[in-house]
């Protein structure tokens, strides 16, 4: 009996592992973006206008959706909406990463992981209590809150390594 508690105890960690990434993700993409201004500018021809616009399109388009994609998730359910946010992300940083000017970057990519974003995280937050309860509940959102503060405080870190030795074209392919 005590295994079969250890076993199910182990397999709830593995939601909340993916659910971090997905939080990681999502709050390290402006890093990302910050940290490859220059390269951006080189390769796409793109002003300094340009990129704060990349900037602005991917937080104003998943803030404006974020209530939208929760309540569509409170409609069609949370693991359903998040799949699709990870759909809208996964071809918007295959966008990010395959673009050949600024346009297809911020109006393709940029467009598509905010609205990605905007599934994604009310998702997280909504699955985390169908999931877990009492203290893994409790510890579940702890491990939320600290891969937020681990994708800031190492995403311009990655995303600078990933950068000089990759490019920014790798460096979004890992988002």
């Amino acid at each position: 009996m005590e295994t079969v508690q250890k076993q199910k105890k182990q397999m709830l960690y593995l939601p909340l592992i993916v659910l971090m990434f997905t939080q990681i993700g999502t709050s390290g993409d402006n890093a990302v973006l910050s940290v490859a201004t220059n390269a951006l500018i080189s390769a796409l021809h793109a002003s300094m206008n340009d990129i704060q616009l990349a900037n602005m399109v991917y937080s104003l388009c998943a803030g404006a959706f974020m209530v939208a994609g929760g309540m569509l998730g409170i409609i069609i359910g949370w693991k359903k909406n998040f799949r699709i946010g990870v759909i809208l992300a996964i071809i918007g940083e295959v966008m990010l990463a395959i673009s050949t000017n600024v346009v297809m970057f911020t109006w393709g990519g940029r467009l598509l992981v905010g609205l990605g974003a905007s599934f994604m995280i009310p998702s997280v937050l909504g699955l985390i209590p169908g999931i877990y309860s009492g203290k893994e509940r409790v510890f579940a959102f702890g491990a939320i809150g600290a891969a937020t503060g681990i994708a800031a405080a190492a995403g311009p870190i990655v995303a600078g390594f990933l950068l000089d030795a990759f490019g920014f074209r790798i460096a979004f392919g890992a988002l």
